[in-house]
């Protein structure tokens, strides 16, 4: 069997400056080169897509160095002959300074397929492009010795016969307009034209085996442009060779995908410590078998070795027979569709409505968040910190096969992310197995049924393919379907969903949930929607992600240091708001705008906003037009008259309407179209078909409570047991701008009652004491009682059938389906314990926000009640809630403390429900201003539970003299072994990812040596001390491993 061996490089970006570090990667490519030749035999030609040098810097010797330094070397340990070597221009090989101001402009005022044509035919126009090119065009001049079958300054096409076949290769150049600007600032603006690739692929007509190199992917290049080329490049080449891609995946490097075989070279040299990889490629032309073998540098070893991300042993096989008659071209998307996906993406971006230099381009602002198999309230309250969290890898969810629910708290990211795994999807260098993406937001969907689903695909679309078209793709599996705002609580709607991905299982599938007290603490609560499905917890951003979303926001502007970082990450702790990425992008905008910004709560940080959108930090006040006042008024009226509508949206038409009446009622001369244009310019709505929302739902909530303040009827109406859970949101803002409502605190609380009553856990909180490592205190009847009352059961077959049926004669009867599900003013009746479990919510939450109210009495016996009920719940789980040996909590805890035995390991097992629990309470009670309140019920509350969760409530927010009130708790003697091992735990957890002055760590260091010898039996026996020695210098060590790689992050 003959075969053609390709070697595949990219981005060396060789520089003086950084020359002693490459050298040492460069000799471990070199030397590796020379095994793998030995192993799988000469490489027949070496191709190399850009980035030669770093930025543009090809100095006077050029020529010479790189013939030194790189290909000299290349050639001898990899076999090649001379001039076997193949190249194209990357971005970093541009010399802008040789660019004239005319092509520049020219460049500029490319706007469609035709100028960019006009612009390629043109002799002048392309000598004009290609000086920037000169340097370049010396050193491939050089180096390349084929016969060349075509070339025109800017791009190229060769010739080479091996084993008796004409093999075509092209050098497609992507980098011709771009700008030298900062890393991501071409993305989506960048050419090749359609010509470039007709003109090669007609100059390769005659050859076996056609082969398209080039830099960027195709992402990178203008909408109008991408579809084209790639469409091109798919119907004319047997495999495409891209470059540029500066970032440890190892998964997209090499694949099929649809006809053509893909191969992504990652990244020679980006630094020592990166995931520098190179690929050798063997082909077999008779059989179409394709060989990826991928190789990874180790800076460890400071050698190359076989890429286990990859594939195991760095090596995968594509069987390519067959692909051709697939025709998979048909599922390419087309340049209506491209648009109107990035459109959709891009319009929901903060950075759109705000920002006058952040990218308003998903994939330049785009961070992945940390996503692991488990909820982050399982890991504890201030998980963010640990910098030693292994995420899973979003790279790996959109190249397996296993549709993905997402699940994620409000605010996390969880639209954004399906956006980006949509357009990820319409990628073919991205690694997802399916062709086209689309995105779906069921919470507004025009009906509630399959057809609704499919509907809104041709919407998404823009119309750019029929519903026939969709029908087809979806039927042949050639889709990835993101299904955003699953609601779980909607029985109907999860019935449906599960109906249509039974009609269409061969697509993949991408759903978002959001995270409950109920998901957080079992995955059985996420019902089973697709034959292969993972579930991925989004967790809050941490340091790292904080930063590289500031950089993207800056786009590497100078003005970003380190501590920027820090300030932000010290605000959100200070107000115990999570880390967000939409709400760390209000701290960049308000460090960008440069405002005078001290929020106290999440409330004020999204009414600094709404500042910023309106431009209240720059208008005028005049009587002439209307100011920030004003429109925060009309605002806060359409969101009561949604409300009052049952609805989130109104149609453009009752928009229309009622702004009229608006301005009309107040007699003001305003012309509505052009105030609602200003409206939407500002980035306050977003339309859905004929459907106007808020564009952040957050906005709508935030100026219907402003209507709590003005308005008793509609307070009166909120504070019922009917709305309450409804209106939770709203209250939650309200509350924390109206820091005094002593009527807000008394209302939730008798309304929390009337939630309790029909549910009344009623639990012997004495219980918790004998709670061990062993069987638990209560019977399997009782442990199933509280399983239902905790764990709804998801519906069975027979019920979502009946439910499908329903909406079936609903259907044929031609029943007025509503146009979106109503979904303000549903009510809730008591009865239910997740019901309960909201309600005690937001009594917590409006508890946190009543520091103002001066009624201590109130105060006191509110933090009494609520922490009470919140130790049932605490207690009802512990005796519920099965974790497996392999739950990703669980293994976590091991890593940390290898020296636990099994039966120590057996009370971790329950550890992780506190962990939830008080995860919850931290983030709706969590406050400092409750310090007093904390600290007394700590000492003095009835139930050794309760003292418990105080005492972890003031751990959690680091308040002074919480680590005397551990001392208090372990030293009254009136604690069970698991309620120090919790305790433990939460002092291991601050020790070991927090800084703090070296006097408080030794206090912390001394506390957790004393906890650790109290849980142990025999107490102070000399072993005993010996084991308590030995785990305070591993608990050391420890952590200053993870403080010297925060800070590194």
């Amino acid at each position: 069997m003959k075969t053609i061996c390709l070697l595949h490089l990219s981005d060396l970006h060789l520089m003086n400056a950084l020359y002693e570090d490459q050298r040492v990667v460069l000799n471990a490519l070199f030397k590796d080169l020379k095994i793998q030749r030995d192993t799988l035999g000469e490489v027949d030609a070496i191709l190399f897509t850009g980035d030669l040098v770093g930025k543009g810097t090809f100095t006077s010797d050029a020529v010479d160095s790189l013939n030194e330094k790189f290909i000299l070397p290349i050639l001898q340990g990899s076999g090649a002959a001379d001039g076997r070597i193949f190249m194209v221009p990357g971005n970093h090989d541009v010399e802008q300074a040789k660019r004239s101001q005319l092509a520049k402009f020219a460049i500029e005022s490319l706007k469609t397929i035709e100028d960019v044509n006009g612009t390629l035919d043109d002799p002048s126009s392309v000598s004009a492009l290609s000086t920037a090119f000169d340097s370049y065009s010396t050193v491939r001049d050089r180096f390349v010795k084929s016969k060349r079958l075509l070339s025109n300054g800017l791009y190229e096409s060769y010739e080479i016969e091996i084993h008796g076949k004409k093999i075509g290769i092209a050098a497609i150049n992507s980098a011709w307009c771009s700008s030298g600007k900062s890393e991501n600032a071409d993305y989506g603006k960048l050419l090749i034209g359609g010509r470039q690739i007709e003109q090669l692929a007609r100059s390769l007509i005659e050859c076996d085996l056609k082969l398209a190199l080039l830099h960027h992917p195709f992402p990178w290049l203008a909408e109008f442009d991408q579809s084209n080329v790639q469409r091109k490049i798919y119907d004319s080449f047997d495999a495409v060779f891209f470059g540029h891609n500066h970032h440890s995946d190892a998964l997209s490097l090499a694949r099929p995908s649809g006809k053509i075989f893909v191969s992504n070279a990652g990244c020679l040299y980006q630094g020592r410590g990166y995931f520098n990889s190179y690929s050798i490629i063997k082909v077999d032309i008779d059989s179409s078998q394709w060989q990826a073998h991928v190789r990874e540098y180790y800076e460890d070893r400071e050698s190359f070795g076989p890429s286990e991300r990859f594939a195991p042993g760095g090596t995968q096989t594509y069987d390519m027979s067959g692909m051709k008659a697939q025709g998979a071209i048909n599922a390419l998307p087309t340049e209506e569709f491209l648009v109107a996906a990035a459109e959709a993406a891009n319009s929901q971006l903060l950075s759109m409505s705000i920002s006058e230099i952040a990218p308003r381009n998903l994939a330049q602002l785009f961070v992945v968040p940390p996503l692991h198999t488990v909820s982050e309230r399982q890991l504890g309250a201030n998980n963010a910190d640990n910098p030693k969290r292994e995420p899973l890898q979003l790279s790996k969810l959109l190249a397996g096969d296993a549709s993905v629910i997402f699940v994620g708290a409000k605010e996390s990211g969880k639209t954004t992310l399906l956006n980006y795994v949509c357009t990820q999807a319409n990628d073919l260098t991205s690694g997802n197995p399916s062709s086209l993406g689309a995105y779906v937001n069921l919470h507004a969907l025009s009906k509630q049924t399959r057809a609704g689903i499919l509907q809104s695909i041709v919407n998404f679309s823009n119309g750019a393919y029929p519903r026939s078209h969709f029908i087809k793709l979806l039927e042949i599996g050639q889709m990835s379907l993101c299904l955003d705002n699953l609601d779980l609580f909607d029985a109907r709607l999860v019935a449906m969903v599960k109906d249509f991905i039974t009609q269409y299982p061969r697509n993949k599938y991408y759903i978002s949930v959001l995270d409950t007290f109920q998901t957080s603490l079992a995955g059985t609560s996420i019902p089973k929607l697709a034959d292969k499905q993972m579930v991925a917890y989004i967790h809050s951003f941490r340091r790292k992600e904080t930063r590289e979303l500031m950089q993207r926001w800056f786009q590497g502007s100078d003005s970003v240091a380190p501590e920027d970082v820090d300030n932000i990450l010290a605000s959100l702790k200070r107000l115990n708001i999570p880390r967000t990425p939409f709400l760390i992008s209000i701290f960049l905008w308000v460090h960008e705008r440069n405002i005078a910004f001290d929020p106290v709560n999440h409330a004020e940080v999204l009414d600094t906003l709404i500042d910023g959108m309106l431009d209240k930090f720059h208008e005028s006040k005049s009587r002439s037009r209307l100011d920030s006042t004003a429109r925060r008024h009309f605002l806060s009226d359409l969101a009561y008259h949604m409300y009052q509508l049952g609805r989130d949206y109104v149609t453009c038409n009752e928009l229309e309407i009622f702004t009229a009446s608006y301005f009309q009622n107040k007699l003001l001369s305003a012309a509505s179209a052009p105030f609602i244009d200003e409206l939407r310019d500002k980035g306050l709505f977003i339309e859905v078909d004929d459907a106007v929302y808020f564009k952040f739902d957050c906005l709508r909530a935030f100026f219907l409570s402003t209507r709590l303040q003005e308005s008793s009827t509609f307070f009166n109406e909120a504070f019922t047991a009917e709305k309450l859970l409804t209106l939770s949101q709203e209250v939650d803002y309200f509350t924390g701008k109206q820091r005094g409502r002593e009527d807000a605190l008394r209302g939730a609380l008798r309304i929390l009652d009337e939630y309790y009553s029909p549910v009344k856990l009623d639990l012997d909180l004495s219980l918790f004491d004998k709670v061990d490592a062993g069987d638990l205190p209560v019977s399997t009847e009782f442990r199933d009682d509280l399983e239902r009352e905790l764990f709804p059961p998801r519906l069975s077959d027979e019920h979502r059938e009946n439910l499908l049926d329903e909406a079936d004669a609903q259907t044929a009867q031609n029943a007025q389906i509503p146009e979106r599900k109503p979904s303000l003013t549903s009510s809730k009746v008591p009865g239910t314990v997740p019901d309960f479990i909201l309600a005690l919510q937001i009594a917590s939450a409006i508890l946190r926000n009543s520091e103002l109210i001066d009624d201590a009495s109130l105060k006191r016996s509110a933090y009494q009640r609520i922490v009470r009920y919140w130790c049932e719940v605490l207690l009802a789980s512990i005796l519920t809630v099965d974790l497996k040996d392999d739950n990703e909590a669980l293994q976590d805890l091991k890593r940390h403390l290898p020296m636990f035995n099994d039966d120590q390991f057996g009370l971790l097992m329950k550890l992780v429900v506190p962990n939830v629990i008080g995860s919850v309470m931290f983030e709706y009670l969590g406050t400092s201003q409750l310090d007093l309140v904390m600290k007394e019920h700590a000492d003095q509350a009835e139930y050794s539970i309760e003292r418990l969760m105080s005492t972890m409530l003031q751990i959690d927010l680091s308040l002074p003299g919480s680590l005397d009130a551990v001392e208090r708790l372990i030293k009254s003697g009136k604690v069970s072994k698991f309620s120090i091992v919790i305790v433990l735990m939460k002092l291991l957890e601050k020790y070991l990812f927090k800084p703090m002055p070296a006097t408080e760590a030794d206090k912390l260091r001394r506390l957790i040596g004393d906890t650790f010898l109290s849980q142990r039996p025999g107490g102070s026996t000399k072993e005993n001390i010996l084991q308590r020695d030995q785990f305070v210098t591993f608990m050391s060590r420890n952590r200053k491993s993870n403080l010297n790689q925060a800070s590194t992050d």
